[in-house]
């Protein structure tokens, strides 16, 4: 994809950034979300709250604890009721940041 112009979207209207540009947000960040057998890893800048999220009836939750956020985590997604998961991540202001649908 390079040089071409990337879309980028949120919360609010999305636009294209052009080939060179940055793009900045205040929203956390997801530094990757590998999910191998079974296990997903989450890396990710300082959270209050890591969600993973499957179908309609099964999710994990992970809270920070008074103290030091969380700096990531792991799952087991072993169980077969996860054909999929998506990861959100919650900061101290509220701010989420998801990735996209993974198949598990």
């Amino acid at each position: 994809m390079l040089g071409r112009p990337l879309r980028v979207g949120g919360h609010g209207p999305s636009y294209e950034l052009s080939p060179g540009a940055s793009h900045a947000s205040a929203e956390p960040t997801i530094h990757d979300c590998p999910v191998e057998a079974g296990q997903v890893k989450l890396p990710c800048s300082p959270a209050i709250r890591v969600v993973f999220k499957g179908t309609r009836d099964s999710w994990i939750k992970r809270h920070a604890n008074a103290g030091p956020a969380i700096r990531g985590t792991t799952a087991d997604l072993s169980d077969e009721k996860w054909p999929f998961i998506r990861a959100v991540v919650v900061d101290d202001k509220g701010q989420k940041a998801w990735t996209n649908p993974i198949r598990v």
